[in-house]
């Protein structure tokens, strides 16, 4: 029997089965035996630190707790983002050198790493209608590109593929946005992770990107098309889950990677 078994809304899943062992174990993989089967450059160990980012810095070993989910995708994440890890990692401890306590920055690096996602497209407009709550537009108007992956996401936070065990109307992943050429697409699916990897990493450490939690715009994940059948029907988009923006949000975190190598 394996270990993983596709849930509800298993389409979400599907990069961590292409790139990543996940399908394949049946049983848990001890977390000092991770590092070899992930090809990571950080070492897993189940153990229990005091400072965790402080560890993760000091010592390049992430604490994993065997028979955790929450844990095991993280480690996931780490073998496909790594750089964007390493960045996040450090950008914790130049915050807390400032000695000026958790403030914005840390508060938005610790919500994108549980429960972020890079959404990809290949127009900006995509993303004023994100920001904007626009839900019938961006889900229903745009339902194809999101079926034929012209607008993509790319989940990040260990703790979304953990709440999409038992997924529930409401569950929100937090987007940082990335506009793309009409090409990105056509690149094999290691060729896109390794490149967005790359930039998200040269921005956080640039200080660019997760510098507060209000940047970061709510994204309802089972409005993503083909998630759930029931959103195959547009009714679906009228639900309590789906509300108007109440008030502007101040800016958007999103990334340009046209023209980019």
């Amino acid at each position: 029997m394996l270990l993983f078994e596709p849930p509800a809304a298993g389409r979400l899943f599907d990069d961590l089965a292409s790139l990543t062992p996940l399908r394949n174990w049946h049983q848990w993989p001890e977390p000092e035996q991770l590092a070899a089967q992930l090809a990571t450059s950080v070492h897993f160990l189940s153990a229990t630190v005091h400072r965790y980012e402080s560890h993760i810095f000091q010592y390049g070993q992430v604490p994993t707790r065997y028979g955790n989910w929450h844990d095991l995708y993280n480690a996931l994440i780490w073998s496909l983002f790594a750089a964007s890890k390493q960045a996040m990692n450090a950008a914790h401890m130049a915050a807390m050198d400032t000695g000026q306590g958790r403030g914005p920055r840390r508060d938005a690096l610790t919500l994108f790493d549980e429960c972020g996602l890079l959404l990809v497209a290949d127009s900006a407009e995509v993303f004023t209608e994100l920001n904007g709550h626009q839900w019938q537009s961006l889900f229903w108007r745009r339902r194809q590109q999101w079926l034929t992956g012209t607008i993509r996401p790319y989940l990040f936070g260990h703790a979304l593929y953990e709440s999409l065990h038992h997924p529930y109307a409401g569950l929100c992943g937090k987007v940082l946005g990335v506009v793309v050429d009409a090409d990105f697409g056509q690149l094999s699916l290691a060729e896109r992770y390794r490149r967005l990897d790359q930039q998200l990493a040269q921005a956080i450490t640039a200080g660019h990107l997760l510098t507060t939690p209000r940047r970061l715009s709510p994204l309802p994940l089972l409005g993503i098309p083909g998630v759930v059948s029931e959103n195959a029907d547009a009714d679906y988009y009228s639900g309590e889950q789906f509300r108007p923006l109440r008030q502007p949000r101040p800016g958007f975190d999103c990334l340009d990677l046209r023209d980019q190598p």
